[in-house]
């Protein structure tokens, strides 16, 4: 039984880190518009301007008529191509997405005298052949349609959820593994600024999505601009004034205490300078939830923008607190989770030419966590971080076949933790210390070459190491006190090569492969233990745990095919192979260590199919068949409590008149018991969720808003056990699927 306790409390542990809680380098959130301007002979044009509409961006064909533009930050534009003797032509509404190449080409009419110019309106593709990984992209308006239970709303593990390969566990922690990694694994970045925190392993913002305009997430493998992460990346691009104009404000409330309201503003000077702020303010509180039970946030952020002719700076700001009391999975109440943090970065871009671009970002990033079990487990953790970082990225398109990316970073944080270890045996309580300072370097090189014209290869290496400054003299048993020989730094590095190919066979069909390898660091709170009252000698001889980063080889093949000009499809089947795994795992003395002795493995395919908004309806559905297993060293694999064999999300939108109807229906099979080697051990029973939402458009005359809303989560009120938990005590002996919750919501613009 005490085995189970500690495993629970691990478990618990990790949630509620990633609840209120990674990766850092210079993550791209700018992308690509290039192509050829012909004249109606076919004849490239050398000289022609070439202008993207509501930007201080334009340039000129080279002597084979290409032309390319870097830089441009993600939206819709309007290109225009002028040139004497020509008539105009203007491409509208082109899409630009973050780290991805936009082709449009013209071809110009002769005439002598200049006459309206020619508007070519052309479908929005909806694969993009020369992105070599698997990349989702989800907006605003798509996350809106992702509404599920109240504790997931405006949530990045809530628009996750939707997407193929993904996993979140059904306890009410958020906890998110995609293609079979842990939650730890996955590197969080907002506006390219990693969301890291070195002392826990996780990300340091609470993961609320306030104001957020873009999801940008690689679900597979990832270039070598991106590292200190095993199984995905996914960066967020905030809003910005231009784009959201005015004041406007949303409230919702429900049951289980549900309430939320939002708020945000933006506007601009005609020059381009322009500002954008939002806050969210939520409250939850469920019956029958395991893990967190009443839950209170509030998130908030700030973003300026000035823009030049070759210069473009940003400031952002963000700020959060959450605080939750914990669920049915704790017999005694009153003990809670909290975390508050900070972050406030800057962002200077400067184009060299409409070819090369220089990204420098500073940021600084303060993480202030507790978790209180006292009551339960008579267990206490208080940590702290301050990060000071500095990212470079270096762009340059050389020719119309190679772009070259280039970069580095480094990034310093003072890490503090204060806690009493849990053990197995009946042992004093261990008051201790883990404050390890850490530094941190990366390097990166990445060359994209178009090899013919239906082939493109990615190709890059990365370099990453860290320095642990471990402190004070080594325990000396004979003695019992610390004053043995200084404890050395540790230090470790990495050597990363990534690779990538795509072949497209025709503008709407594209075969794709990337393999890669990828690492992540200890975190610095497993690497050190400075008992404050020491126990016995047999007990303390190790205070250091294991350093050595953990590691992983992954590669996938994808077949992306756009069926119609509003509908593609994507298969794309998968492997991961982990090794060095590290986990806290009681010694033969019952002390809690960092040990790196796990591997895994991870086999599927995903499958995704996009229908963009045509005949009033848009939507996606997510299919993924995955097989996790795992150890803790020595012995054979067993499968993980997050394997899930099938998982299926729909999100469906039909939209017509003042009316729009959304559902989301959530399927899988069940997932394994936590505790795999106990006897008990089962997996939980297939599930299926439903949630419907309801908006009708108020008349302009309205003075009581512009929209109402009705969202009904778990439409059936399907309370069934969604994952078992043996030795937890409680009357399912699991945790069940969150009650049924009606909510209603209004939305007015200023």
């Amino acid at each position: 039984m005490k085995e189970v306790r500690i495993k629970l409390i691990t478990l618990v542990l990790a949630g509620l880190v990633v609840l209120g809680a990674a990766v850092w380098v210079g993550a791209g959130t700018t992308g690509i518009i290039s192509g050829v301007v012909r004249s109606d002979d076919g004849k490239p044009i050398s000289g022609a301007n070439v202008i993207i509409a509501g930007t201080k961006l334009t340039t000129v064909t080279d002597a084979n008529g290409y032309y390319v533009v870097t830089n441009v930050p993600p939206g819709d534009y309007d290109v225009r191509a002028e040139m004497v003797g020509y008539a105009n032509a203007s491409a509208d509404r082109i899409a630009v997405t973050m780290d991805a190449t936009t082709t449009v080409g013209f071809d110009l009419k002769q005439q002598a005298i200049q006459e309206t110019a020619v508007t070519v309106s052309r479908p929005r593709p909806m694969i993009a052949p020369e992105q070599v990984n698997t990349l989702n992209l989800v907006t605003s308006s798509q996350e809106n349609l992702t509404r599920t239970d109240p504790t997931s709303v405006n949530t990045v593990p809530g628009v996750l959820s939707t997407l193929p390969g993904v996993v979140v566990e059904p306890n009410g922690t958020g906890l998110t593994h995609i293609r079979g990694g842990k939650p730890e694994q996955i590197g969080y970045y907002i506006e390219g600024i990693p969301v890291t925190d070195p002392n826990l392993g996780t990300f340091s913002d609470n993961l609320f999505s306030t104001g957020v305009s873009k999801f940008q997430v690689y679900t597979g493998g990832f270039g070598a601009e991106y590292g200190n992460a095993l199984g995905c990346v996914m960066n967020e691009v905030k809003k910005t004034g231009d784009g959201s104009p005015g004041l406007r404000m949303t409230a919702y409330a429900g049951g289980g205490d549900y309430r939320s309201g939002i708020a945000e503003i933006g506007g601009g000077s005609p020059g381009g300078f322009n500002y954008y702020a939002s806050s969210i303010l939520q409250r939850n509180d469920f019956s029958g939830t395991p893990v967190l039970a009443s839950q209170t946030y509030d998130d908030s952020v700030a973003k300026l923008v000035w823009p030049s002719k070759n210069d473009t700076i940003t400031l952002l700001a963000l700020r959060g607190t959450l605080k939750g009391d914990l669920g049915t999975a704790f017999p005694a109440p009153g003990d809670f989770m909290r975390q508050r943090y900070t972050i406030a970065g800057a962002v200077w871009s400067h184009n060299f030419s409409p070819r090369s671009f220089l990204t420098i970002r500073p940021y600084y990033i303060h993480v202030d966590a507790m978790q209180s079990m006292l009551n339960n487990y008579s267990y206490l953790l208080d940590a702290t971080s301050d990060q000071a970082g500095l990212t470079l990225g270096y762009t340059n398109q050389l020719n119309d076949r190679q772009l070259l990316k280039l970069g580095g970073s480094v990034l310093k944080s003072d890490n503090n933790q204060f806690a009493n270890m849990p053990s197995v045996s009946e042992l004093p309580t261990r008051w201790a210390n883990n404050d390890v300072n850490t530094f941190q370097t990366a390097l990166y090189a990445e060359e994209q070459l178009k090899l013919a014209s239906k082939w493109t290869m990615n190709a890059g290496v990365r370099y990453e190491g860290i320095t642990y400054d471990r402190k004070g003299l080594a325990y000396v048993a004979g003695d019992g006190a610390y004053d043995g020989v200084p404890i050395l730094d540790a230090t470790e590095s990495a050597l990363m090569p990534r690779f990538g190919l795509s072949y497209a066979a025709d503008a709407r069909t594209a075969w794709k492969f990337s393999w890669g390898k990828y690492m992540k660091f200890v975190p610095a709170n497993s690497v050190q233990t400075i008992f404050i009252a020491i126990p016995s000698a047999e007990e303390s001889q190790v205070g250091l745990g294991s350093t050595a980063s953990q590691q992983a080889t992954a590669g996938d093949i994808s077949f992306e095919k756009q069926i119609t000009d509003a509908m593609a499809y994507r298969i794309t089947p998968f492997y991961s192979n982990y090794s060095h795994l590290g986990s806290l795992t009681p010694d033969e003395h019952g002390i809690m260590r960092y040990m790196d002795l796990g591997k895994a493995e991870s086999r599927g395919v995903e499958f995704s199919l996009r229908r963009k908004m045509s005949a009033n309806w848009q939507g996606w559905l997510s299919y993924t068949y995955a097989t996790i297993k795992a150890n803790d060293g020595p012995g054979p694999m067993t499968y993980t409590s997050w394997d899930r064999r099938h998982s299926i999300s729909l999100v469906a939108d039909y939209r017509k008149g003042k009316w729009g109807h959304t559902l989301r229906t959530d399927v899988g099979s069940g997932l394994a018991d936590v505790y795999p080697t106990d006897p008990a051990a089962r997996r939980a029973a297939p599930y299926a969720v439903f949630t419907y939402g309801l908006t009708f458009n108020l008349p302009n005359t309205s003075s009581l808003g512009d929209s109402l809303n009705l969202g009904i989560y778990n439409i059936f009120d399907n309370r069934q056990v969604a994952e078992y938990q043996s030795g937890i005590a409680d009357a399912t002996g699991g945790f069940t699927t969150g009650e049924r919750c009606v909510s209603l919501g209004i939305n007015k613009g200023f």
